[in-house]
């Protein structure tokens, strides 16, 4: 199962980004195609944890469900409460925790940064 591969990898981000972004995707809008917000499920979520955790300010978890490597499909508690963090550093406003207009404009250019898209 590939949550297996992902929890026993060493570059866990890379490898998340191997595993769930197609590396034939057009752009990064591809990776958010919604708006999110706390209990959406969906490969976006997945997207998004990876890209929080890229930045040790908005990491979902140290360890376990949503850490590095063990990025999750669900949007929960801490995955909101880490974009409250990122919304924070960004300096967008309100920040409430729900990926949308500005955030997710971020979130698609900081993920094209890590995957190169």
């Amino acid at each position: 199962m590939w949550r297996k591969r992902l929890i026993r990898s060493s570059s866990t981000v890379f490898v998340a980004l191997a595993v769930f972004i197609s590396p034939a995707a057009a752009s990064a809008a591809d990776y958010f195609p919604r708006d999110l917000a706390e209990g959406d499920q969906g490969r976006d979520v997945v997207n998004l944890q990876v890209t929080l955790n890229a930045d040790a300010r908005s990491k979902v978890a140290t360890t376990g469900a949503g850490s590095p490597g063990s990025e999750t499909d669900f949007f929960g508690a801490r995955t909101a409460d880490a974009v409250v963090r990122y919304q924070g550093f960004k300096g967008i406003s309100p920040a409430n925790g729900k990926v949308s207009g500005a955030t997710r404009q971020a979130l698609q250019s900081d993920l094209a940064k890590i995957t190169g898209a």
